[in-house]
């Protein structure tokens, strides 16, 4: 629970000494305390001089908002009394967009170039195998809730009662029927251009007839606006695992489904010293389940050795993404680090929702961040009962398996190659290597395997990784055709083609068995014995 309590100080805040520079004062401060003061933290008097806000009860944060400006000296003097544990600027968060130069660009591109239509073949979102919704839980400014191609993809808590300034389902925040918003403590929303386009690229309604596709077509997005500084992400990462604790605990009755966050922001050239209490929410947010994507700076420059947050964080759950553009490079203006970030997606001139009903193009890796986030929540619904069920017995692994379907399956790319996977996001072979764990069978490139002959029907082995029409014919040692079948491969059966052969007048011998589709072809001379 966000709350503010008045701390009651007598402050001579001019004071400035000769040590400390401008940049090291700052009105807003993270305070760690011990469990005996931050249970204390009621009793305390009321003033105007000092607000404190708890952030955490995990990690017993509070964060410090003075009228004017204070250095960590002078706050390490004044709240000496509470034996402090640690202390730390609350720094305002950088949201990585940048503002195109042409609008003009209409086609999503972003979509082809991952090999999205491919997948929404198969899946578009929305429930997983067992009917539980997928929740993806985006960090921003603000959004446009009621966007027409966003609406009906907004996360709503079934336990609240909209409007009613009650905490219905008691989980600390009253009225958060759509979200939350930290700012207000309920789900009126800034209306913020930043949250909208973000939510768009992740869930806007496909195939309705309107505007844009999401990488869902069908997805329940959970706004949490309000998101300006270090401290706000810390309260929003409480409310993320609470809500996903209480829908655990309760068995999918209260709370969400989250099993991923979004945040196209950060503090560049900042190391996880400079902010230890951010980095652990990645860890406690993935023993649920939960992965969180978060976009690279858009400056070229090494995290590694200049540092960034949060792509520093050291979490097995945490993804972070760097830009790419329509010619399939990394953009210069994008950060890298061949251990800290993980891959590319496109990020340039991006197609998507912005306020007031309409759409326009968002750049940066603010666009880039949420295709990866997007995808998770896509992975997610794959028709695969093993998959689900591992996400009900152990969802830290099947976290785990998602992300390592994300990273396994780029296309690589030579101006990629300070990333630790040196690639681009491809997420139709995302979705084919979990496609691959749920049947247990790789899936390859087009091959015709081996054949077995019973009662004048052939089983035919083949593999493939394209799962449109195909076409097998079969020709005598003459060449000419004997028969033709087409059809359409299974993702999840097994790649067995059965061909009934009652109606030709087959002779023991070699024939010439031919595979194709719209990408490719291939041959193979099988001999039969016909009895």
């Amino acid at each position: 629970m966000h709350r503010v309590i008045s701390f009651f100080l007598f402050l001579s805040v001019s004071i400035c000494t000769a040590q400390s520079s401008v940049a090291d004062f700052h009105e807003r401060w993270i305070v760690k305390l011990d469990d005996t003061n931050f249970a204390k933290l009621e009793d305390l008097e009321i003033s105007r001089d000092i607000e404190i806000s708890i952030l955490s009860k995990h990690f017993n944060l509070v964060l410090l908002h003075s009228e004017k400006p204070l250095d960590k000296r002078q706050i390490g003097s004044l709240l000496a009394p509470l034996s402090l544990l640690d202390l730390y600027p609350d720094h305002k968060l950088q949201y990585r967009d940048r503002i195109p130069d042409d609008f003009s660009y209409s086609s999503q591109w972003n979509m082809d170039i991952i090999d999205m239509p491919a997948i929404w073949d198969h899946a578009t979102g929305g429930t997983m195998h067992n009917g539980e919704e997928i929740v993806i839980a985006i960090l921003d400014v603000g959004y446009e809730v009621d966007h027409i191609d966003l609406e009906e993809n907004i996360w709503v808590n079934q336990n609240e009662i909209p409007n009613d300034n009650i905490d219905n389902d008691q989980n600390g925040y009253r009225d958060d029927y759509l979200g939350m918003n930290i700012d207000t403590q309920n789900d009126t929303h800034n209306i913020d251009d930043h949250g909208t386009k973000v939510a768009g690229i992740i869930g806007a309604g496909g195939n309705n007839g309107r505007g844009v596709a999401g990488v869902n077509w069908k997805v329940k997005l959970l706004p949490i606006g309000g998101v300006d500084h270090i401290g706000e992400i810390i309260v929003a990462m409480e409310y993320v695992i609470m809500m996903k604790q209480e829908y655990i605990e309760s068995n999918g009755l209260r709370g969400a489904n989250i099993v991923a966050t979004n945040l196209s922001a950060g503090v560049g050239r900042k190391f996880p010293i400079d902010s230890p209490d951010w980095c652990p929410y990645y860890d406690l947010a993935g023993n649920l389940g939960i992965l969180s994507v978060s976009a690279a700076p858009n400056a070229q420059y090494d995290v590694e050795k200049e540092g960034d947050l949060p792509s520093l964080c050291d979490s097995e759950y945490l993804i972070a993404v760097t830009n790419t553009d329509q010619a399939d490079f990394k953009v210069n203006e994008s950060g890298y680090g061949k251990v800290s970030i993980d891959l590319g997606a496109p990020g340039e001139r991006v197609f998507t929702t912005n306020l007031n009903d309409d759409y326009s193009t968002i750049s940066g890796t603010s666009a880039s961040a949420p295709h990866v986030a997007g995808l998770i929540g896509l992975l997610y619904s794959l028709d695969c009962a093993e998959f689900s069920e591992l996400v009900k017995t152990d969802p830290p692994q099947a976290a785990q398996l998602v992300k390592s379907s994300i990273l396994e399956g780029v296309d690589l790319k030579p101006s990629l190659s300070h990333t630790l996977t040196k690639g681009r996001l491809n997420a139709y072979k995302a979705f084919l290597n979990l496609v691959s764990w749920c049947t247990g069978s790789p899936i390859g490139e087009l091959e015709l395997e081996g054949i077995s002959l019973e009662r004048q029907q052939v089983n035919l082995r083949y593999n493939t990784n394209d799962f449109s029409e195909h076409k097998l014919s079969i020709y005598n040692i003459l060449g000419e055709r004997l028969k033709t079948v087409t059809f359409r491969p299974s993702v999840f059966n097994e790649r067995v083609l059965l061909i009934d052969l009652s109606d030709l007048d087959l002779v023991s011998g070699n024939y010439m068995f031919t595979l194709s589709n719209d990408l490719e072809r291939t041959s193979n001379i099988f001999g039969l014995i016909v009895d």
